[in-house]
This record gives C-alpha cells, sequence and structure tokens, in this order.
C-alpha cells in the first residue's frame, strides 16, 4: 500500500513540509530572539508548533479536501494550547500559523511533475 504513487507523492509532501517549516521556524527564532511569557528562552517567535502543524494542515487539506480540513482544527488547537500554557504570545501563534501556510503551499507548488524524467520512445 505505501508503494501507491498518490500515498508515497503525500507522505514525501509531508516530510518536506514538516522540514522547511522547523528549519524556517528555527532560523526566524534565531534571529529575532523573543522572549517568551514564561522567561524561558529567547526562541518565542515564531511558533514553532504552530508552523509545523499548519504547513502539515495545509498538505493534507489540499490531498484530502474536506476531511483535510480537520486537520486545521487540530493545527489550531495545538498552537491554542501553547499559548495557553504561557510558553507563546498570540502574535507567536499568528506568525506561525502564516508561515506555516506559506511553506505548505510552496510545498505544494513545487510539486514535482508526476510524469517520469526519461521516456523512451517506442519502437
Amino acid at each position: 500500500m505505501l508503494h501507491k504513487p498518490p500515498l508515497l507523492r503525500t507522505t514525501k509532501e509531508l516530510g518536506l513540509a514538516l522540514g522547511a517549516a522547523t528549519v524556517s521556524a528555527g532560523v526566524l527564532k534565531t534571529i529575532i530572539r523573543r522572549k517568551r511569557p514564561d522567561g524561558s528562552d529567547l526562541r518565542s517567535f515564531p511558533s514553532g508548533h504552530a508552523t509545523a502543524a499548519f504547513a502539515v494542515a495545509t498538505v493534507l487539506d489540499r490531498e484530502l479536501g474536506t476531511p483535510g480540513k480537520l486537520a486545521y482544527l487540530a493545527a489550531a488547537s495545538a498552537a491554542y494550547a501553547r499559548m495557553a500554557d504561557g510558553h507563546h504570545y498570540f502574535s507567536d501563534i499568528v506568525a506561525g500559523m502564516l508561515l506555516g501556510r506559506l511553506v505548505g503551499h510552496l510545498v505544494l507548488h513545487h510539486r514535482p511533475d508526476p510524469s517520469p524524467a526519461l521516456e523512451v520512445p517506442p519502437r
């Protein structure tokens, strides 16, 4: 079942979206160095959890249609929990959501052409 092309493509897109979201949020955290509301460190902005969750939700939404929209509910719940626990400000969450959506769309936009790279002409 894992060798079915649509499932394999979606799995690769999810991995790429998650990786790109993690790296992009990490780079911004390192540059911006915003103190968390709980004072634990200087890596509050943007929310990495929100970025990753919304990047994944964006891919699932595109691949699954209506059922994929539930992924946004799960992503929003995870983001809210980070704010409710005192790890993030509201603006950290919003920035993470926007960044995650952007990353997800970029991954989907740069989807490789499904046709084979090399075609052997018929004889």
